[in-house]
């Protein structure tokens, strides 16, 4: 699962896109990100360059976007960053299975994960 700060490192440091997508390519990583990822990168202001290379970054390594667990419903605007909240379609209701399994992982040691050279 990737943050919007993960796209914007891959995007700024020259041959990762590269690594990353050779990763996925390899089946040793698939990539996920949710609707509030998609947003921050589509509220990015004052930047139109940085911000058609995040998206064209997102496209190279198959991004897999996926409903948010957990959410925060919110309305359709923007905050100063650019996200407000998680869109009602884009967004599910956890069950009781769900919290007990977040509830695991978060207790369980935290994974390195390394790319390719």
């Amino acid at each position: 699962m990737l943050d919007t700060n993960t796209f914007d490192y891959i995007y700024g440091k020259a041959g990762l896109t590269n690594k990353v997508q050779k990763a996925v390519d390899n089946g040793k990583i698939k990539l996920f990100a949710t609707d509030v990822q998609k947003q921050e990168i589509e509220g990015i202001k004052n930047n139109e360059e940085r911000k058609q290379g995040i998206q064209q970054v997102v496209k190279e390594i198959r991004v897999e976007f996926i409903e948010t667990s957990a959410a925060v419903v919110a309305l359709d605007q923007q905050c100063e960053k650019g996200f407000l909240g998680s869109k009602v379609d884009s967004a599910r209701i956890v069950s009781d299975e769900d919290g007990e399994l977040l509830e695991t992982v978060s207790k369980s040691e935290k994974v390195k994960i390394s790319l390719p050279r």
